[in-house]
Parts: structure tokens; C-alpha cells; sequence
């Protein structure tokens, strides 16, 4: 790694940026048998999972959305895990619900970005499917 001028620091931007996620989604939430998955989903696990996209958008700010697509997927992956298999009141699942709706479309704009028009319209259409229902 080269040397920084005075006052800068060098970082690996994909490595700062696994770690900053790394760091988010192991926090997000309680684990459940080592899987990370929590067994009740409370208001404090949503204000976790929001913190988590709220990163997302910090880091597509700062250091562009090719390297922060798969972290994004994989927050709407683990959200829709905690959906389909933990208990929850209706007012959290409807927050959930949101929470799906607001990362997928964080997905979209980001494969819509990258002119991965497929795909970005793919994950479009999960944004819209939990205002549906």
C-alpha cells in the first residue's frame, strides 16, 4: 500500500466496505442457534435492520454502487429470512414489510445504475409486491 500524504489515510475501499457491512448485519440482529436469524423480531431489531440500509446508502455514497450491490442483496435476503422465519406482531411485520420493499428498491437503483436493466427491474417489481398484499 502506498504511502498516504500527511492528514490521509490509504483505504482499501472493498475491504473497508466488507468490513463496514460485516460489522452492520452483525449487529442487525440477535442470534437464533448460531444462525443469526432471532426467534422474536422487536422494535429494536427493525431500528437495527434500518440502520444496516441507512449504511448501505453511506457507503453507495461514498465509494460507488458496484461495490456495495452484493451487500445490498444480501441485507434483502437476510430481512426476507427474518420475514418467513421468526415470530413477530403485525405492526413489526408491516415494518418489515417496508424494510423488503425500501432495500429491494435500493437493489434496483443500484443494478439500474451498473445498466443491468434485468435484473434492476426484477428487483423493481419486489419493491412493489409487499405494498400488494
Amino acid at each position: 500500500m502506498p504511502h498516504a500524504p500527511s492528514g490521509e489515510v490509504n483505504v482499501d475501499r472493498r475491504t473497508f466496505v466488507a468490513d463496514t457491512i460485516g460489522v452492520a448485519a452483525g449487529v442487525a440482529v440477535g442470534p437464533r442457534e448460531g444462525i443469526g436469524i432471532p426467534e422474536a423480531v422487536g422494535t429494536a431489531h427493525l431500528l437495527e435492520l434500518r440502520e444496516g440500509l441507512r449504511s448501505l446508502y453511506t457507503l453507495d455514497n461514498a465509494y460507488g454502487g458496484g461495490d456495495v450491490r452484493s451487500l445490498a442483496v444480501r441485507h434483502l435476503r437476510r430481512v426476507r429470512r427474518i420475514i418467513n422465519t421468526s415470530d413477530y406482531p403485525d405492526t413489526v411485520g408491516r415494518q418489515l414489510q417496508l424494510l423488503v420493499g425500501e432495500t429491494a428498491e435500493h437493489c434496483a437503483w443500484l443494478y439500474y445504475d451498473a445498466d443491468e436493466q434485468d435484473t434492476a427491474r426484477r428487483y423493481w417489481t419486489d419493491a412493489t409486491e409487499p405494498s400488494i398484499g
